[in-house]
């Protein structure tokens, strides 16, 4: 029946990277919350005060975000 798909590979799927080798620019990304046990959409905050400085959940700029590997976003998806 789909023999057009036969011999075809399915897309590798990404493999998680530890946390030390994300994007650090404000791009957010999917990172592993440790605390949640959860994949959770998360950007690196640089601030004038060190203290500021690390991984913050989206959306949550008081809670910072204990992740320790990432993936890149996926592709939306078009219609």
């Amino acid at each position: 029946m789909f023999h057009f798909l036969r011999g075809r590979k399915a897309p590798a799927a990404p493999v998680p990277q530890p946390i030390e080798t994300a994007p650090k620019d404000g791009r957010r990304i999917l990172g592993w919350d440790v605390l949640n046990r959860e994949w959770s959409i998360v950007h690196y905050w640089f601030d004038p005060d060190p203290a500021w400085n690390g991984w913050f959940h989206c959306g949550d700029a008081m809670g910072g975000a204990k992740v320790s590997h990432w993936l890149p976003l996926p592709e939306p998806i078009g219609d």
